[in-house]
């Protein structure tokens, strides 16, 4: 007769409804065997077997459909009936195992530590301490960054008589408490080890640790000095390179950091540990010594960036500190750094150069004017130093630097123009490759980068128009500190022009508070047409506190009745660092136009106060145009830099003029119209068709 499963089933629930389980069990095993997919029923089958008080039978049917579970893939099935065997079956391991295999391929870390204390509690009850113990060392493998693993398994250590190894298990927990800051575990764990070996080396090791943790750095000397052989063990010199360097004494660590760093060479944290602390306390020529004993290896291995960081840590420091310039030249030049050479070799002409050392300073500067011959700023430091040691270098070097130009010429039978307008070209072509290159790098948001460019002009020529122009320009949005030193520079050297018009306009931009009533000038100056003046004497190098500052244009302004005597107080232009000393002392020989009985003094005030009205006055201002009520700064903004962006510099201006016609209490456009009047006069005039001469020699 063919196998009616439906009847069968209604047959076997008639079974277990009327409390015959016996009868309701076996219609259901005889319906699992005819249909064994319908592995369901061998939970029923359980339930049965556990009601009528046979556990034994009812886990066997519980295991049987764990496992088919697992077979089919189906892990969290498998893991519901395992639960339900452990609650009917506590004591038994076997479950808790199966349920760990199951969590581990789940990723259930924290179920996974539960299950295995619940193991070794197993084991403890059954006094299986062997195995307790083995199950706690899982724990501790399964999370080894967690101390509390490591804890349970010191206290079972140290319960069972196993004291080394306890002792062993503390000591792991305090290095692992101090490796993740937590000094507190890190006393907890290493009290309880000192408990159980007062004597062992690495408590002490440990207890120096814990000094410098809890900065006692004094001590650790001391706890060392307790185990006898630690102050020759790595891990004690480690310790005490550490506190002396706490304790900012690197000439006790100096021996200790090279020794560390010999024993293992791919370790440098503690040489740059002891750099810094080196730079901290001033003793730059004790850091440079450490490294340059260091050097040779490295540069064998070709491992020098962790020196080179140190190096330039000290040259940050020290900028004129030889030692450490002439170890990073030598590094550069036997790695062969081509980009960092020539910023080293300038930095080593200047210090020499403010060194006395001048044969040094001109080799320096030669090896610059080898690799670029084009360098038009390189000549001019070679030139510098020629002249800081009293040598004709018009007759005896601008041959050899224009000795291109004169060969080209006499085959064009043409006469080859003076010194002098080789000098003024040179200044050009200077000039207008700082323009571009400014240009570009703010384009491309790099605006320090551009600054610095225009910055090296400046070290050259201080009182270059175009140069400060720029910088107003381009810094008056994001290095207003900038630009101000700028328009100050600008006002002075228009007011040494005779140019009191500029020299206000400028001075509006400056952020002065105030004007002075009279600005003198002479009549010849005034009447003059303002051209861009030949180059001044460079400016000495100014200590950091003095360029950092910036004058009050007031004083920018105000002139003595004898234009040949600067104003108290008035602050040069910012020199960038690491200008040579022997420029210093041509900026006595400056001088205004000479006194002259025709004076003339321009009144300024008037125009000044007017200007401040707009934007610092506290009287109530005049009632805004309608239009007032809509001015949107960033779409302003946006428009003005739209059109200097594409060289509209008109729309720019008249753009400008209606914002100022509209908004005359907007105190904002003052910025808009300092961007327009920059990039007007930063314009390239129209320069006439150079000599042959020229063009042979820049080529």
């Amino acid at each position: 007769m063919a196998f009616n499963k439906a009847k069968s089933l209604q047959k076997a629930e008639g079974f277990a409804i009327q409390g015959k389980i016996s009868q309701a069990i076996k219609q259901y095993l005889d319906i699992f065997e005819n249909d064994r997919s319908d592995v369901i029923l061998l939970n029923t089958i359980g339930d049965l077997y556990i009601r009528d008080r046979n556990v034994p039978e009812g886990l066997k049917q519980f295991y049987r459909l764990a496992e088919s579970y697992v077979q089919d893939g189906s892990a969290l099935k498998a893991i519901a009936i395992y639960k339900k065997i452990v609650k009917l079956d506590p004591d038994s391991v076997d479950p808790l195992l199966k349920l760990i295999e199951l969590y581990q391929a789940q990723m259930l870390g924290r179920e996974t530590r539960e299950l295995y204390y619940r193991i070794a509690e197993c084991y403890k009850k059954k006094n299986q301490n062997d195995k307790a113990l083995e199950t706690l060392r899982k724990v501790v493998q399964l999370e080894v960054e967690n101390a509390t693993p490591r804890a349970r398994l010191a206290a079972f250590c140290e319960e069972i008589g196993r004291q080394e190894e306890a002792t062993q298990v503390y000591l792991g927990t305090a290095q692992l408490a101090f490796g993740r800051g937590d000094t507190a575990a890190a006393q907890i764990a290493l009290k309880k080890a000192q408990a159980l070996d007062p004597s062992s080396p690495q408590i002490q090791l440990l207890t120096a640790r814990e000094a410098l943790a809890l900065k006692h750095p004094e001590e650790v000397e001391a706890i060392l000095s307790a185990a006898p052989g630690l102050k020759d063990d790595p891990a004690g010199w480690s310790l005490l390179v550490d506190s002396y360097l706490a304790m900012q004494q690197p000439e006790k660590a100096e021996k200790l950091v090279l020794d560390l760093f010999h024993a293992n060479p791919a370790d440098f944290s503690r040489v740059a540990s002891f750099v810094s602390v080196c730079v901290q306390v001033g003793q730059f020529d004790m850091a440079s010594k450490a490294l340059s004993g260091l050097a040779d290896q490295l540069i064998e291995q070709g491992n020098t960036s962790s020196l080179m960081e140190s190096l330039r840590l000290i040259w940050s420091k020290s900028p004129q500190h030889l030692p450490t310039l002439g170890l990073i030249f030598r590094i550069c030049e036997e790695s062969r750094d081509e980009h960092a050479l020539p910023e080293i070799l300038e930095a080593l002409g200047h210090t020499y150069t403010q060194c006395g050392q001048f044969e040094k300073a001109t080799q320096a500067f030669q090896r610059l004017v080898d690799r670029e011959p084009a360098n038009q700023r390189y000549k001019l430091l070679l030139k510098q130093v020629y002249q800081k040691q009293g040598k004709e270098f018009d007759k005896t070097n601008v041959a050899d630097l224009t000795s291109s130009a004169p060969s080209l010429i006499r085959e064009e039978g043409v006469a080859a123009p003076p010194a002098s307008a080789l000098r003024a070209a040179d200044q050009e072509a200077m000039v207008k490759e700082a323009l571009e290159k400014s240009e570009l790098l703010a384009a491309y948001d790099l605006l320090r980068k551009g600054v610095a460019e225009l910055d090296r002009v400046l070290e050259i020529y201080p009182d270059e128009v175009e140069i400060h122009k720029r910088l107003v320009g381009m810094c008056w949005k994001n290095m207003p500190e900038r630009a101000e030193q700028a328009a100050q520079a600008l006002v002075r050297i228009y007011i040494e022009q005779g140019d009191a018009e500029s020299a206000k306009r400028f001075a509006q931009m400056a952020g002065g508070r105030k004007a002075p009533a009279l600005v003198s000038v002479p009549l010849q100056t005034v009447s003059a047409t303002a051209v861009n003046p030949g180059p001044s004497p460079p400016l000495p190098a100014q200590p950091a506190a003095s360029v950092a500052g910036v004058a009050d244009p007031a004083s920018e302004l105000s002139l003595a009745s004898d234009p040949s005597i600067p104003p108290a107080g008035k602050a040069l232009p910012p020199v960038p660092l690491g200008l040579p000393a022997d420029l210093a002392t041509q900026r006595s020989s400056v001088s205004l136009p000479a006194p002259s009985s025709d004076i003339q003094e321009i009144d300024l005030s008037e125009d000044w106060e007017s200007f401040l009205a707009q934007t610092t006055t506290s009287s109530p201002a005049p009632e805004a145009p309608q239009e007032a009520a809509s001015f949107d700064y960033d779409d302003s903004r946006i428009e003005v830099n739209f059109y200097l962006k594409h060289g509209l510099v008109e729309e720019a201006r008249k753009a400008v003029e209606e914002l100022e016609r509209t908004l005359p209490g907007e105190a904002r456009i003052v910025e808009f119209r300092a961007l327009v009047e920059a990039h007007t006069d930063a314009l390239p005039a129209e320069v006439p068709e150079k000599q042959p001469a020229v063009q042979a020699k820049d080529s």
